[in-house]
């Protein structure tokens, strides 16, 4: 390595290590959370599981990875509560992914546009946004982590490489493969494809992407043999998709939500490949088809999981262009400085939102308390403020004010300590009693997505540690399905125990 590649290496690794402390100072340190959507008390759940000893796929059911769950439950015990507990989770699955984005950048750029490569994957995976809203969320943070893993390991195949950095570059793409597989199963296949496609048969980075493969296999076999919950995991994916399907989210919302709201990005991606093509860019066939299967891998993420950071694995092509184009005759020169203005576009929509979000940490704009047991820190913004429509019925705000808390009252007025069921889309009391829930495929009963009339978790399944069950008098579209589904047993096992406006509790017969 020259001199400059190793001061490049160099001043890479103290921009991580001051911008993940600069993330901290954002998002960290005010040790609060704050969200709109009530996905965020499904995670307070889970590391409530988490904290009461049960473990995912053997103890509560899921399809996603394992470290949406663990990273905000280590984030919940370094800052002691709920609040702040999603962010600092934020912050550790960056911290996991900055040393790959070194790897991937450090001898692959200059130190301007590697700094801004790193500033746009960083603040994706830390920053609390969601689908371009300027109000903080984490509904779909796991989408964030995956899209800052994908886009990074999509940068491996921008040149140039020297020899004898395979070995570091298959231990990070082994890396981000390891960190897409225990995160969500639909990243880590677009990724999967990518590294035996481009890498090993198309041979574009065959040495480094054997590693990568060959680490990743090692690992998740030493998991499977350690702790078995592997076959597990790979089962309930396989549950997942036969209830929803791929093309769910696609089929329902995709041409009408999802795809106008990126349109902006593929505008900028096709300016960068017209650019590209005025400015005699080297491109070989090969990468052409890298940027034609970014492009449609980014479609179908989008479409599939509602999520506005879709598009951000976009970047690493339009890197990748630009490098290459630097190989021109006439225009290498203003085309440098087009990359970096068509870089800059990219990311200035979340980087507004980001900077956005860092100032409502710091002074809680637009936010109430949560006013729950458990939930010091947690602050809950109302979707009609600020010109935002109100497009949910169930928003965080209505639901604590309206549900939870009469339901806590409920509960509290017939001594009820543990052993709680909500027919609900969640349930959310344990946690917030701090009492372990209950086990089994329980965790998120939502039609179309988690079960389905063929293959709703068995009613001895549902209620087998259930003493208390509460049921919703208000009729959603989540509620009704299982009301219908278990009413029956309802009125055989259990008895009406008391009740109000919001809530029915019921008591096992004979206990």
């Amino acid at each position: 390595m020259n001199t400059s590649k190793a001061q490049i290496h160099l001043w890479l690794i103290f921009a991580a290590i001051f911008l993940w402390l600069a993330l901290l100072v954002a998002f960290g340190l005010p040790g609060v959370t704050l969200d709109w959507g009530r996905d965020l008390f499904v995670f307070f759940g889970q590391i409530n599981a988490l904290e009461h000893g049960q473990v995912p796929y053997r103890d509560f059911r899921t399809s996603m990875g394992a470290l949406p769950f663990y990273l905000p439950w280590f984030g919940f015990r370094l800052v002691g509560g709920f609040g702040g507990a999603l962010e600092m989770g934020g912050l550790l699955a960056t911290a996991l992914l900055l040393p790959c984005i070194v790897v991937a950048l450090r001898n692959r750029f200059g130190l301007g546009k590697a700094l801004l490569l790193m500033l746009c994957l960083a603040a994706v995976a830390a920053a609390p946004v969601d689908q371009g809203l300027s109000l903080p969320s984490h509904v779909g943070f796991y989408n964030r982590w995956s899209c800052t893993a994908l886009a990074t390991l999509l940068l491996f195949a921008v040149a140039p490489r020297r020899e004898g950095s395979a070995y570091v570059d298959g231990a990070a793409m082994a890396a981000l493969l390891l960190f897409l597989f225990f995160v969500k199963a639909s990243y880590f296949a677009v990724g999967l494809v990518f590294v035996t496609g481009f890498g090993v048969a198309l041979g574009m980075f065959r040495r480094a992407a054997v590693i990568g493969g060959g680490g990743l296999l090692a690992v998740v076999f030493f998991v499977q043999l350690a702790t078995g919950v592997i076959d597990d995991y790979l089962r309930e994916l396989v549950h997942s998709l036969d209830v929803s399907g791929v093309s769910w989210y696609a089929r329902d919302q995709f041409l009408q939500d999802r795809l106008p709201g990126s349109l902006s990005y593929y505008a900028l991606l096709g300016a960068a490949c017209l650019l590209a093509v005025v400015s005699k860019a080297k491109l070989c066939w090969r990468e052409w088809m890298l940027v034609l299967y970014a492009t449609i891998s980014c479609v179908a993420i989008q479409g599939h999981d509602a999520s506005f950071h879709g598009p951000f694995p976009l970047v690493a092509v339009l890197a990748l262009l630009g490098e290459k184009s630097e190989k021109g005759e006439k225009m290498a020169g203003g085309w440098r400085r087009w990359q970096h203005a068509v870089l800059m576009l990219f990311m200035l929509p979340y980087l507004a939102n980001a900077t956005v979000a860092a100032l409502d940490y710091r002074d809680h704009q637009a936010a109430s308390r949560a006013d729950l047991p458990r939930m010091e820190g947690v602050y809950l913004t109302d979707l009609s403020v600020g010109g935002v429509p109100r497009r949910y019925l169930w928003h965080c705000v209505f639901y604590v004010a309206d549900e939870l808390r009469p339901g806590l009252r409920l509960l509290s007025r017939n001594g009820v300590t543990d052993g709680v069921l909500a027919l609900d889309y969640y349930n959310w009391f344990p946690a917030l009693l701090d009492v372990p829930p209950l086990v089994g495929r329980l965790a998120v009963l939502m039609p179309g997505r988690t079960f389905d009339g063929n293959t709703a978790p068995a009613t001895e399944e549902v209620f087998r540690h259930a003493k208390y069950v509460m049921v919703p008098t208000a009729s959603t579209k989540e509620r009704r399905p299982l009301l219908a589904l278990y009413s029956h047993h309802l009125d055989v096992s259990y008895r009406l125990l008391d009740s109000d406006e919001h809530w029915q509790l019921w008591k096992r017969q004979g206990r």
